[in-house]
C-alpha cells in the first residue's frame, strides 16, 4: 500500500508543479512590468506579496511596492497603504498614516479610499472627529458605486450625527445599500433596518 501512496504522489508531482506554474509565470511577468516602472504592475505585484499569489507572502515586500506605486501617483497604491496601515495587518496599526494614504487617495477620487475616509472622520481614529467630513466622504464613495457607504450614512441620519435626524432617511439609504447585494452592505444596512431606527 505504501508503494501505490508512493507512487501515486510521484505521479502527481508534476501535475501540481504545473498548476503551480502560471500563478508564478504570471507573477514574474508582473514583477518584470513593474520593475520596468509600470505603475499598475506595481500594485499588482504588492498585492501578490501580501496575500502571497504567487510568491511567498512578504509584507515589507508589499508595502514596498505600494509606496512606489502611490510615489508615481496611483491612487489604488496609496489605499493599499492606507488599508495596511489602518488595519495592522503587517505590523501596528497608525490611523494617522492611514489617514494621510487614505486622503491621497480619495483626492485623486479612489471610492474605497473614501469610504475609509469617512470612517476615520466618523470614528475620530487618526484625525478629529467630524461628522460633517465623514458624511462629505461617504456620500462620494456612494455615488461612485462603495455601497457599504449608504449603510453607514444611514447610521448617521438614524442617530443624528453630522445630520437631523430623519429615519425616513435613513431607511431609503439602507434600503439602497440593501438593494446592491454587497454582502457586506446587506449586513449592515441589514442592522438599520431591523433595529427600527430606519422605521
Amino acid at each position: 500500500m505504501k508503494t501505490i501512496l508512493t507512487a501515486l504522489v510521484l505521479l502527481a508531482l508534476p501535475a501540481m508543479a504545473q498548476a503551480q506554474q502560471p500563478s508564478a509565470t504570471a507573477f514574474g511577468l508582473q514583477l518584470e512590468r513593474a520593475t520596468d516602472g509600470n505603475v499598475p504592475a506595481m500594485v499588482t505585484v504588492g498585492l501578490a506579496y501580501l496575500h502571497g499569489e504567487g510568491v511567498e507572502r512578504d509584507c515589507y515586500e508589499a508595502r514596498h511596492w505600494f509606496k512606489d506605486a502611490a510615489a508615481q501617483g496611483s491612487a489604488d497604491g496609496a489605499y493599499q497603504l492606507g488599508l495596511l496601515t489602518d488595519s495592522g495587518e503587517c505590523g501596528l496599526a497608525e490611523p494617522e498614516t492611514a489617514f494621510v494614504y487614505f486622503k491621497l487617495a480619495a483626492e485623486k477620487g479612489h471610492p474605497g479610499a473614501e469610504y475609509n475616509l469617512g470612517n476615520l472622520y466618523q470614528t475620530g481614529r487618526g484625525v478629529d472627529q467630524d461628522d460633517q467630513q465623514a458624511l462629505r466622504w461617504y456620500s462620494s464613495a456612494a455615488k461612485k458605486g462603495e455601497v457599504v457607504a449608504y449603510c453607514s450614512m444611514a447610521q448617521m441620519y438614524a442617530r443624528g450625527a453630522g445630520v437631523s435626524r430623519d429615519f425616513s432617511e435613513a431607511r431609503r439609504l439602507a434600503t439602497r445599500g440593501l438593494k446592491s447585494g454587497d454582502a457586506e452592505a446587506s449586513s449592515s444596512c441589514s442592522e438599520i433596518l431591523s433595529s427600527g431606527r430606519g422605521n
